[in-house]
């Protein structure tokens, strides 16, 4: 699972030491919430087969490594997940029901996203250099208009959804 930063908002992280910094912190802050809600959320089974029923995960392992680039280089704030599928369960060791963890992708994703769009020290940065977080799409308003100019895959993603859109 990966939460994005909006591209202009690391832009934003690239230009001005206080907003990475503060960025920084917002992500941490978002990574501690979506271990939260993956520790109140996850679940596995246990039974024979046909008779399962679903538990609630009461330990589980995650790792959380945050990256300031693309792979090409470019400017952009994202965090990875990794979450271990042996789980602690109901006494024993058990398998971690990834399935209904890939259901719950969009409410975690969505969950740290919002954590950093919220973030008040990030938004004090941004307000100190003369920048707006857009409320509902979380962009760096007047660093919006810059976003494919600074990602070097913004031709190929472009070409790639023309060819999809065509068939």
């Amino acid at each position: 699972m990966v939460v994005n930063a909006p591209k202009s908002l690391s832009i934003a992280a690239a230009l001005h030491l206080e907003v990475s910094d503060a960025l920084d912190a917002a992500q941490r802050d978002a990574v501690a919430e979506v271990r939260i809600w993956l520790g109140q959320h996850s679940v596995t089974t246990v039974g024979p087969r046909g008779a399962q029923r679903v538990v609630p995960v009461e330990q589980l392992e995650t790792v959380a490594v945050s990256h300031k680039t693309s792979r090409a280089g470019d400017p952009h704030r994202h965090i990875h997940f990794q979450i271990g599928t042996r789980v602690w369960a109901d006494a024993a060791w058990r398998g971690l029901d990834t399935a209904a963890l890939f259901r719950q992708q969009g409410a975690n994703r969505t969950l740290g996203t919002a954590v950093i769009a919220a973030h008040p020290n990030l938004a004090a940065a941004l307000d100190a250099h003369g920048l707006t977080l857009d409320p509902v799409t979380a962009e760096v308003t007047e660093l919006q208009p810059f976003n494919a100019a600074m990602s070097k895959r913004a031709e190929q993603v472009a070409r790639n959804l023309a060819r999809f859109e065509k068939n």
